[in-house]
């Protein structure tokens, strides 16, 4: 298990083993139990207890998350894509065979046709790595291709199009990290205080703030 589901299951453990104390103390035969405001009582420490619980292991998540995320930069920021040879081969001969027609076209529907031909041809590639070739060539190709202003716009729309959310591995493992460090690992927590009648407090406080928000 990653980090965020190491802890998530942590704390709905600490979930259960809070429901299940509160069970045991409804369901109890002990007359100590029987009284309402001594049942209150107790609830209130498992209830303290949990908090505690919950507050400790947030803040632990907290800290190694930011830690993984901090070596995952290092290590994101040194990765490349490996492109194979064959890739390679296939994406510099169509890019330099899109940057002659371009370089010659005479009108606007010489440089479309062409567009449109080396689009074509990309939807043969399979991988990202191979992708990744593409807005390197891309690039040499607009540096190529002069004053051909249709040919130059064309070529600047694809190059966003392709490197948008373009990623090495590494780079998508370090975005999955900050992503748990967004979403945390509370869920459960949070869904408990929302329902259970322990909480009456904090969910009263929450249907004040929808209320006031409302006005």
């Amino acid at each position: 298990m990653n980090l965020k589901e190491t802890y998530s299951k942590q704390v709905e453990q600490e979930v259960k083993a809070f429901r299940k104390g509160v069970q045991k103390i409804e369901n109890s035969q002990n007359p100590y139990y029987h009284d309402p405001v001594v049942a209150e009582y107790e609830i209130g420490k498992l209830r303290e207890s949990l908090e505690a619980n919950v507050k400790g292991l947030e803040s632990e998540f907290s800290d190694k998350i930011d830690e993984a995320i901090a070596h995952q930069s290092r290590v994101a920021a040194r990765s490349r894509f490996a492109v194979s040879p064959t890739d390679k081969q296939f994406v510099e001969g169509i890019t330099q065979d899109l940057t002659t027609k371009l370089t010659f076209a005479m009108n606007e529907a010489d440089t479309l046709s062409a567009i449109a031909e080396y689009e074509d041809k990309l939807e043969s590639l399979e991988n990202e790595s191979a992708f990744s070739e593409v807005v390197k060539q891309l690039a040499e190709a607009s540096r190529k291709v002069g004053d051909n202003e249709l040919a130059q716009k064309k070529l600047r729309g694809l190059y966003r199009q392709l490197s948008d959310g373009l990623m090495t591995p590494e780079q998508e493992a370090l975005e999955s990290l900050k992503m748990d460090k967004l979403t945390g690992v509370t869920f459960k927590y949070k869904t408990l205080t929302m329902v259970h009648p322990a909480f009456k407090d904090v969910q009263a406080a929450r249907k004040s703030n929808v209320k006031l928000k409302q006005y």
